[in-house]
């Protein structure tokens, strides 16, 4: 699959970028961000999607918010607030990075939310909730953050196991950070080391002096793996950062990195799923199967979630590792959760296959009404 340079017109309709950190509502009505194939096909998934809270479940209730003001229609009024609050947002995590590369001494990343925000056509159109950071000392920044008086916001969680540090938020509460102790990666496979992300990092498009971020091959990559780490094939917006950040650099480029962390078998899978999505390409096995909630633009069933944690191995990894993955989600459905008797999850099955082909949440929300009843 081809991409447009950033700058010229790509198969994507690549046109250039805004890359300012944020701007006013009015601003944002005047442009006009439905521009190439890319941006597009955006608009005529945004156009199919059931509901609000679809748009919501594929992150793009904001550049929903922006096609009805460009096309001069009323904008929903929960959208409105979305949009208002977006811009609030942008510029509350611009300041606050500032801040935290004044505090911190060594070489920082910013990645993903802010970062991948910066390849959408106009600022306060991709949705995020923390400033993610890359760094070499991940303790020692969480330690100058502390010192300077950013707080643990959010649930105790078990730090330990996950990727990232406690989340901080400064004393006013503007913006929280998330200090990485590395990529969240696709599990089997080894995640990149921070000195290898440093090597070829470049000003980050966010304009902030001394602040660093992935190359755009680099973090293209680490987009589509974080994605597939977390919910593989899961949402629209996780492509959309995929695709706009890819098209700013050659095809080759970002292949040879996908290449060299052993994601080819994941690139490929986005690729064609973004291709058959935003473009002309051949709807890919995994949309007829698993993942044929996204052109249909709304949440999972069932059905597809049980099929996603079978299948999307094999779209993923290697096919020993595949099937070592499929045997781990196989062993995750059919066994009772912690503190779960057989019975409980006998009922649980039953229940699940009564719901096969209804939404995932509508059905856990079945089984928690279920259980306060019983």
């Amino acid at each position: 699959m081809r991409f447009g340079t950033s700058g010229s017109a790509g198969r994507w309709g690549c046109t250039d970028v805004g890359l300012t950190a944020a701007a006013s509502p009015d601003q944002l009505e005047a442009r006009h961000v439905f521009i190439g194939d890319l941006w597009e096909n955006v608009a005529h998934l945004i156009d199919s999607a059931p509901s609000v809270r679809d748009l919501r479940i594929h992150r793009l209730e904001l550049l929903a918010a922006a096609l009805y003001r460009e096309r001069g229609v009323p904008v929903p009024p929960e959208l409105a607030e979305d949009a208002r609050l977006a811009q609030i947002s942008t510029l509350a995590a611009t300041a606050v990075l500032k801040r935290v590369r004044a505090v911190c001494t060594g070489p920082l990343l910013v990645f993903k939310g802010l970062e991948a925000g910066t390849r959408y056509p106009a600022p306060g159109l991709r949705p995020f909730g923390d400033i993610d950071l890359l760094a070499p000392d991940p303790e020692a920044v969480q330690r100058e953050l502390e010192s300077a008086g950013f707080e643990g916001v959010g649930d105790e969680l078990d730090w330990d196991e996950l990727h990232h540090l406690r989340r901080l938020g400064p004393p006013d509460g503007l913006f929280a950070v998330e200090v990485h102790k590395h990529p969240k990666w696709v599990a089997g496979l080894p995640a990149p080391r921070i000195d290898d992300l440093l090597a070829d990092a470049v000003p980050s498009a966010t304009g902030i002096p001394g602040v660093l971020a992935p190359s755009p091959p680099t973090h293209a990559v680490l987009l589509a793996a974080h994605a597939w780490a977390e919910r593989p094939l899961g949402c629209i917006g996780d492509l959309v950062d995929v695709v706009a950040m890819a098209r700013a650099c050659p095809e080759a480029e970002v292949e040879e990195v996908a290449c060299r962390y052993g994601l080819e078998r994941v690139w490929a899978t986005t690729m064609v799923a973004a291709g058959a999505l935003f473009g002309a390409g051949a709807t890919a096995w995994p949309l007829r199967t698993w993942a044929r909630h996204l052109p249909a633009v709304r949440e999972r069933t069932v059905l597809e979630s049980h099929l996603e944690r079978l299948l999307a191995p094999f779209s993923a990894l290697p096919p020993r590792a595949a099937l070592r993955g499929a045997a781990r989600g196989l062993s995750s459905t059919a066994r009772p959760t912690t503190d779960e008797s057989w019975r409980a999850k006998f009922t649980r099955s039953v229940q699940a296959l009564r719901h096969a082909f209804v939404r995932r949440s509508e059905h856990e929300r079945s089984l928690r009404d279920r259980g306060r009843r019983r």
